[in-house]
């Protein structure tokens, strides 16, 4: 029997939109091996839904006649089905070819390219320099940073939404670094948007921005592979599209690039699992890794600087949520942050992560395990919220919030 006769969607991110008076849902690979969305009515989301690789095209007539009283015919399904392989949104064949190609084509390769410039921020050079500097000189911005070189800054918490929503909150994360880090050494945890067999994934390639080529500390990568239990660079595949840490690198080089050297180390934390009342550090594979992680930090006699891509809050419609945005769901999703965020100007990781436990990470906390993460690694005194922001979409119901945070 052909993979399409019982058709399964791909994981991907689905929410209500509305085009032309219609209602709609949007469908988005998060891995984002298409671009392209695609946009299924709501009368006919409900046949997308029973995409599961259990039922056949029988089987979704005969669940539809259930629902609907009326006979969809099995060229219409297939359709639908043959629309969604085209565009790589099904768990099939032709998906599982591309995608070998794509994992080959990266594992050849030295060089982790820029997937979102000219997309998310300007792929020109001088272009990019000018949105950047806009984001520091808003009159919500911090200000053109000044450089004192006293190197208190030992890491920072700065978001990964997209540059045009939080641009202004990155500037002020990275002003921090800019004014107070003397770091030559740069360790990214990136939030990793797809679960992984393993906590952590690592990469040797070097990250291009349209500024020049960002290094990797290769030594210190082989470093942590050498002593960690799991391979780290298993679903590595994962970094060639995950935007968490070339944002992050796109302000490094705007800031660093022309005055000094330094290296980055890219790691992606993959989502904790908040449902078993455990912390993290009870499983053996994390906290030995962030031990290893921490002795390698030692051993490298480096200046090192720790950068947590981490946004907070993801609630609404967008996001499975079934309700309205109001000013004062906006003003309680605030409060609940900065509760939260203050675990973390105390540098309190198990502290922050079992605020998000108890109510089941309901807000869903897009960096948890960054965060975590780096809370448990760095050598600081405090942490200090800098900014919160919150962007919120009314034609979607939906929000999200960010924040930027100074360790020292």
């Amino acid at each position: 029997m052909s993979d399409l006769e019982r058709p399964k969607l791909r994981e991907l991110n689905a929410f209500p939109v509305e085009m032309n008076g219609r209602k709609m849902i949007c469908l988005q690979d998060p891995l984002h091996f298409t671009e392209n969305p695609v946009f299924v009515p709501e009368s006919a989301f409900f046949i997308v839904s029973l995409f599961d690789g259990e039922h056949s095209i029988l089987d979704i007539q005969e669940q539809y006649m259930r629902r609907y009283g009326t006979l969809i015919m099995s060229d219409q399904i297939r359709k639908v089905v043959n629309d969604l392989d085209a565009n790589l949104m099904l768990d099939s064949d032709r998906f599982e070819e591309y995608k070998r190609y794509v994992a080959e084509d990266f594992a050849n390769s030295s060089l982790r390219l820029s997937v979102f410039a000219g997309r998310a921020y300007e792929s020109d050079p001088e272009l990019l320099k000018e949105q950047i500097r806009s984001y520091f000189t808003h009159p919500e911005g911090p200000g053109e940073p000044n450089p004192k070189n006293d190197g208190i800054i030992k890491g920072v918490i700065a978001p990964h939404i997209d540059l045009q929503r939080g641009g202004i909150c990155y500037a002020w994360a990275y002003k921090e670094i800019a004014e107070h880090c003397n770091a030559d050494l740069f360790i990214i945890f990136g939030t990793s948007h797809t679960p992984s067999k393993n906590p952590f994934i690592l990469t040797k390639k070097d990250f291009q921005t349209p500024f020049e080529i960002l290094s990797t500390d290769v030594d210190f990568v082989q470093s942590i592979e050498e002593k960690c239990s799991f391979n780290i660079y298993e679903d590595e595949l994962i970094h060639k599209y995950e935007h968490s840490i070339e944002f992050q690198t796109v302000f490094l080089q705007y800031i660093l690039g022309e005055k000094r050297d330094f290296k980055i180390v890219p790691i992606l934390c993959s989502p904790f699992n908040i449902e078993d009342g455990k912390l993290p550090t009870d499983i053996p594979e994390i906290s030995n890794f962030i031990s290893i992680l921490k002795d390698s930090v030692a051993e490298s006699g480096r200046s090192v600087c720790f950068i947590s891509s981490a946004d907070l809050s993801h609630i609404g419609k967008r996001f499975g949520d079934n309700i309205t945005i109001s000013s004062g769901l906006l003003s309680l999703i605030e409060t609940k942050d900065l509760q939260s965020l203050k675990y973390v100007e105390n540098l309190d990781a198990d502290g922050f992560f079992r605020s998000i436990q108890e109510e089941n990470n309901d807000r869903k906390i897009c960096g948890l395990s960054s965060i975590y993460t780096m809370l448990k690694v760095i050598d600081a005194n405090k942490g200090q919220l800098i900014k919160y922001y919150q962007s919120p979409e009314y034609d979607t119901d939906s929000v999200v919030s960010f924040a930027s945070l100074s360790f020292s």
